[in-house]
């Protein structure tokens, strides 16, 4: 199964931050005037979003498990996967998101 599956842990763990907002909005969206500066994340061809998704989903991360807040406020790991812990910066590195 993919990670928008009922089943997935990705989607489980998505729909249980999404449904709240989603109450407390009530359909009320709105907009406002002005510019908006949006950072370059990079070519297209080098993110990779679909990719690292399905490995995650794949290797079996569980992201109510595999990570928390910590102390300073920042996501940290919370289990003991070394492939994930190892894998996961090496993406981001192929990502080139900098253009580097």
């Amino acid at each position: 199964p993919g990670i928008r599956q009922p089943n997935s842990r990705f989607w489980t763990h998505f729909l249980a931050w999404a449904e709240p907002v989603a109450a407390a909005v009530d359909g009320r969206i709105g907009c406002a005037p002005g510019h908006l500066l949006h950072l370059w994340h990079g070519d297209l061809a080098d993110r990779q979003s679909g990719i690292g998704r399905q490995l995650l989903h794949e290797q079996g991360f569980d992201p109510a498990c595999d990570i928390r807040i910590g102390p300073s406020g920042c996501i940290e790991w919370a289990s003991d996967k070394p492939e994930i812990h190892q894998w996961l910066p090496e993406f981001f590195r192929r990502r080139r998101e900098d253009g580097a």
